[in-house]
């Protein structure tokens, strides 16, 4: 049986990606997205739509922690992660971590995008069998 600990959701524009990005380039991706989250996304034939989806990812995820973007946070520390052929999940680094209750923890990602809009839904569970938590 699984305790919900939090759930998050946002929508993003693709514009709003496509005109941060043209407007401050590599440094507004360097802040916001991991070196494998980039590559993953410009690999796509739509890299923006990718782009947006993640960004609204980890939105979705912080809305879920309860915390919002707290002092000294940075998107970075919310990495979304895709196998391939499995569903996007995410890694927290070590300090995003630590805002998360002791036991077996799991993160439920959906993401989805279209050539205007990206939307993910985040929630955060407890696991009492331990064999399905992820972090």
């Amino acid at each position: 049986m699984s305790q919900i600990l939090g759930i998050g959701v946002d929508v993003v524009e693709v514009q709003r990606i496509t005109k941060s990005v043209g407007r401050y380039g590599d440094r507004f991706l360097r802040k916001v997205f991991t070196r494998a989250e980039k590559e993953y996304c410009f690999r796509k034939a739509r890299p923006f739509e990718h782009l947006a989806a993640r960004f609204a990812a980890k939105e979705a995820v912080m809305k879920a922690l309860g915390t919002g973007w707290i002092a000294r946070t940075s998107f970075r520390e919310v990495e979304v992660v895709r196998a391939e052929g499995a569903a996007p999940t995410i890694v927290l680094s070590r300090r995003m971590r630590e805002l998360l209750p002791s036991g077996p923890i799991r993160f439920w990602l959906s993401i989805s995008h279209t050539e205007h809009y990206a939307v993910a839904q985040a929630m955060i569970t407890r696991e009492d069998d331990g064999d399905h938590a992820l972090l």
